[in-house]
């Protein structure tokens, strides 16, 4: 049986209907039998479903700024110049 690091690991895969069968099916058979897998899986699901609901315009400027601006800071690229959103 998978440990629930292994389950975790697996999540966005099974969510997007991306794992083969046989890692499908001891995914589900992991998750029939592990409540706080379940949870979180439901959690996840939850949490996708708000982050698509948002609209872009709903976040403001100085915020999608300094977001911009850590993202680019925690891959390591440039910070983009110009025309700010």
């Amino acid at each position: 049986m998978k440990s629930c690091k292994e389950i975790i690991d697996l999540l966005s895969e099974y969510l997007e209907g991306d794992l083969p069968g046989d890692e499908a099916g001891a995914f589900e058979t992991h998750m029939a039998l592990c409540p706080p897998c379940v949870d979180f899986l439901e959690n996840l699901k939850q949490t996708r479903a708000l982050v698509r609901s948002l609209r872009c315009d709903e976040v403001p400027p100085e915020v999608q700024r300094q977001l911009r601006t850590f993202l680019d800071r925690a891959t390591k690229r440039p910070p983009k110049r110009g025309k700010r959103t």
